[in-house]
Parts: structure tokens; C-alpha cells; sequence
């Protein structure tokens, strides 16, 4: 072997010195990056938009991993954390999905309203109304020779119980303390809102019944003669 062999075996020698320190060298700081960022977590990411207020349909979710450093604490990992919730704004594809993305679906069903009417121990059945209770809403009006009571709205849901207190109207009654006075949230459709706002604004009280959740529904009627569209 003359010299300048001898000098190309020794260069081939150090560059595969050189390639397996290299190699090494990065093997060594991925080792380092994936030890820092911990094992893979799946993430759920969306294949395509979501409107404001629409569930998030499953087959929508890609499954991604991430490593755990990169995983943003609010992520949704699991499908399960999608039941009951909507999107809270307009979602856009290939967004990672993340749990204050989502809000809880409205009690409400399709073309209902929420209306709220304040009541006491008397028109509110002392007490004894709850979120989920059914009542039938009547309402006493003003006759030509005496008062007359309508049945405005039979086996009405309620939402809710309780809130932000405001000045006692018509469903308190005039003379209502203010701190027995509660509000009152009904799940009601547009028609029968309408009929409650009224009879809140000009009937004499509004009062509840309580009505067992086995019994007939029955149908609103009035004993005597009220503004037209209330009681009908």
C-alpha cells in the first residue's frame, strides 16, 4: 500500500469515526428532548368545522399524540367528555380540541323560552316547587262585577328556582315582603311566554299548582272572561 492509499484509508476510517460520534450526538439529544417532554398523550383534533351551540360529533375527531409537556391542561382525550356539551363558539378544522371550547348543552328543547315570574310562600305553593317540578299557571283578572281566575298554562316545567332578587311585581303580590319573594324559571313555548308576561304585567296575582308528574296534561281554559289570546 503506498502512501497516498495509506492517507485515504485513514480519512475513510475518521469520517466513519466521525459519522458514528454524530450519530450518537443525536441520538443522545433525542433521548434528551423525548425524556423532557414525556411519553405521547392522544388529543383529539376536528376534521372539519363546528357551528356555535352544535354538539361535537365524534366521527369528526381525529386522534392525535402529543408528547405530555405540549398537552394543553384543558385537552379532550376521551369521547366521554363530549356528552351533555357544544361547541361554545364556531370551532375551525384542525383545532385541537379543549374542554373551555365546550359548554353545557341548554336545558331547553327547540323553540322553547325562558321566562321567569317572582312568587312568595302563597302563589309559589309555600315553597314546595323545585328545578324539573310541573305546575299549573293560573292568573285572576278583573271581571265587570268581580275577580275571575284563568288557567293560563297547564303542567308548566320548571328550570330553576331561586336568583338574583329584583323589586316584588304582579306574581308577588303588591304587599310581598321582598326577602320572601323568589324568582321563579319556566321552560315554556313562545305562545305561552307570551300569555305569562301578560298575566305577570296586568293580571291581579299569578299563582301556581302543583301537578303530579303521572297526571293528565289538560288544557288551558278560563271561568270567565279575560283579555283576548290570555286564557285561549
Amino acid at each position: 500500500m503506498n502512501p497516498r492509499q495509506r492517507r485515504g484509508a485513514l480519512l475513510l476510517v475518521f469520517s466513519g469515526l466521525g459519522a458514528v460520534a454524530i450519530f450518537i450526538l443525536v441520538a443522545n439529544y433525542v433521548s434528551g428532548v423525548r425524556s423532557e417532554a414525556g411519553q405521547l398523550t392522544p388529543i383529539f383534533r376536528l376534521a372539519d368545522d363546528v357551528k356555535a351551540f352544535e354538539p361535537v360529533p365524534v366521527d369528526l375527531l381525529e386522534e392525535v399524540s402529543v408528547p405530555e409537556a405540549a398537552l394543553p391542561p384543558s385537552a379532550v382525550s376521551t369521547s366521554d367528555q363530549l356528552k351533555g356539551q357544544v361547541a361554545a363558539t364556531d370551532l375551525a378544522a384542525g383545532s385541537f380540541l379543549q374542554n373551555d371550547m365546550l359548554v353545557p348543552q341548554p336545558a331547553l328543547k327547540r323553540r322553547e323560552r325562558e321566562v321567569a315570574i317572582l312568587v312568595d310562600a302563597e302563589t309559589g305553593v309555600a315553597g314546595r316547587v323545585s328545578p324539573q317540578s310541573l305546575v299549573d299557571i293560573y292568573a285572576t283578572f278583573e271581571g265587570e262585577n268581580s275577580r275571575c281566575a284563568a288557567l293560563l298554562v297547564p303542567r308548566a316545567r320548571i328550570v330553576a328556582v331561586g336568583g338574583q332578587r329584583r323589586n316584588p311585581g304582579q306574581g308577588g303580590g303588591e304587599d310581598a315582603d321582598p326577602e320572601q319573594v323568589l324568582p321563579v324559571t319556566f321552560a315554556l313555548a313562545a305562545e305561552q311566554a307570551r300569555k305569562l308576561v301578560y298575566a305577570e304585567s296586568f293580571a291581579q296575582e299569578v299563582r301556581l299548582a302543583l301537578v303530579a308528574v303521572n297526571e293528565p296534561r289538560g288544557r288551558a281554559d278560563t271561568t270567565c272572561a279575560v283579555p283576548p289570546g290570555v286564557g285561549n
